[in-house]
């Protein structure tokens, strides 16, 4: 790795799930971190543009950069700007997950490939990696200089075998760790797994195998009608799910909390995931939890992070397995309930710790079709953040759930249509939010009287928001007048 240089070093480095991305990534860190003492290592979530966001606005609080917490400010660019001075030093720029989906097989830039790269810093003390399962992306990213991580070499795959396990274990088994390495088609991912469960659980590695044929039994079993068909075959059939099911199935037996936490993971966005949102009791402190998930490789622990991550094959069997035994909809629920009370208000002071939370809130929310609560301080959080248009999507859904389940003249109602207004004030829609803020005027008076609270502050929004329409059209007329006085 080139840290001084003429330019910004850049290098992408693609492959498909399970082949060691991840892995990668994380000895080039350490690594860095060893050799170059004075070496910033960033971590940016490259998934979409909103992990994008909320990362590269984590990463300017965590530096202080000036103007961090101003809502007219860009994270992204404020970050660029930042890390492209000469003054801040060598650092390395970690871009995770740049799987671009909108970008199929097309070989033409997509627009998020084209705000990532809009948003890079240039430093000629500065390495920036990229990782993709997208081969296409990968080249569009860094055209010159792309790392493909193909299959591993039997003999590469029986090194990382040893390297997990002692040597002798492995030469007293040798045809078992061939037979296994098969079992496992070499993944880096699957294999580090295997490894942790046998070397955990003190087993022989032919014992693996039965567990590992039982698993694929259960997970193909055809009398499991829970689970959609294409994705019960699709984690049968992938290594990296059947290990991490073998070693969530320990994990539940042995510690139920830890069990919990990953069900909870599993039904919000698998990225960054802070380590106070996990469920802990006395028994299973959170450190407790963290360590054991880490010896099995269930999550993905960064350097001095104070969050994990699920890897995308393990969160998805998770899920696969939950959907199957049909709880999946109770943690959906549980997990909303655990953001919906952690989350904190939408302040200014408390910007970069809801921000933080917005991806995993976005996730619970998309799979679950009951989230009044989340979804009310989801949007709000949206409109301060000055994200219109995805706030009102909310904001009418949470209107016509209130409708449905509460009534149409409910006091939680009347907030949502208040808040749905201030979002279309927000977008420029002056006209519309006035009409819908006097609709819920006249609703707030007959149901809670004229002088309740929540009353008097819709009659001022309409009155403000009647003086500003009623400026609009006098400046409206007095420009057409000077247009016909012209002619």
């Amino acid at each position: 790795m080139v840290l001084d240089g003429q330019q910004t070093t850049q290098i992408a480095i693609t492959g498909p799930g399970g082949i060691g991305k991840s892995q990668l990534e994380l000895e080039l860190a350490y690594r860095t971190q060893q050799n170059y003492k004075n070496c910033s290592v960033f971590w940016i979530s490259a998934a979409d543009m909103d992990s994008f966001y909320q990362a590269c606005s984590y990463v300017a609080q965590k530096l202080s950069i000036p103007g961090w917490d101003d809502e007219n400010q860009d994270p992204r660019k404020l970050l660029q700007v930042h890390l492209s001075r000469e003054s801040k030093g060598k650092w390395l720029h970690i871009y995770d997950n740049a799987d671009d989906a909108s970008q199929g097989a097309s070989n033409q830039p997509s627009q998020w490939v084209t705000t990532l790269l809009d948003f890079i810093p240039q430093s000629d003390h500065g390495c920036i990696i990229f990782t993709t399962a997208s081969s296409n992306t990968a080249e569009m990213l860094v055209p010159e200089n792309t790392m493909q991580l193909g299959k591993l070499a039997a003999e590469t795959a029986a090194q990382i075998l040893r390297s997990h396990l002692t040597n002798s274990s492995v030469a007293n088994e040798e045809q078992e760790a061939k037979h296994l390495l098969g079992e496992l088609s070499c993944l880096s991912l699957a294999i580090k797994q295997a490894a942790a469960y046998i070397k955990h659980n003190k087993i022989s590695i032919r014992r693996y195998l039965e567990l590992l044929s039982e698993q694929k039994d259960k997970t193909m079993n055809p009398s499991d009608k829970q689970c959609g068909q294409q994705l019960q075959y699709q984690t049968a059939d992938n290594p990296v799910a059947l290990t991490s099911l073998i070693s969530l199935a320990q994990v539940s037996r042995h510690d139920t909390t830890a069990a919990s936490c990953l069900f909870f993971m599993a039904c919000i966005d698998r990225k960054d995931v802070l380590l106070q949102l996990l469920l802990a009791t006395p028994s299973s402190p959170i450190k407790t939890i963290v360590d054991l998930l880490n010896t099995y490789a269930i999550i993905i622990k960064r350097p001095a992070s104070s969050a994990v991550e699920l890897h995308r094959l393990v969160h998805l069997a998770i899920r696969n397995h939950l959907q199957r035994q049909g709880r999946l909809s109770q943690w959906n629920q549980e997990a909303i309930a655990i953001l919906a009370e952690k989350f904190p208000s939408a302040s200014h002071e408390n910007r970069s710790k809801w921000r933080r939370l917005l991806p995993l809130a976005k996730y619970a929310l998309a799979n679950s079709d009951s989230t009044i609560s989340l979804a009310v301080k989801y949007a709000i959080a949206l409109y301060e953040d000055g994200h219109f248009n995805e706030a009102e999507k909310l904001d009418v859904q949470v209107m016509e759930t209130s409708k449905t389940k509460l009534r149409a003249d409910h006091p939680s109602t009347l907030t949502s249509m208040a808040n749905l207004a201030f979002t279309w004030k927000g977008q420029g829609r002056l006209k519309d939010a006035l009409d819908l803020m006097k609709g819920c005027c006249f609703f707030r008076t007959r149901k809670l009287g004229p002088e309740h609270p929540d009353t008097i502050s819709s009659m001022v929004s309409s009155r403000v928001w009647q003086q500003e329409q009623d400026s609009q059209r006098v400046r409206n007329d007095i420009h057409s007048n000077i247009r016909i006085s012209q002619q």
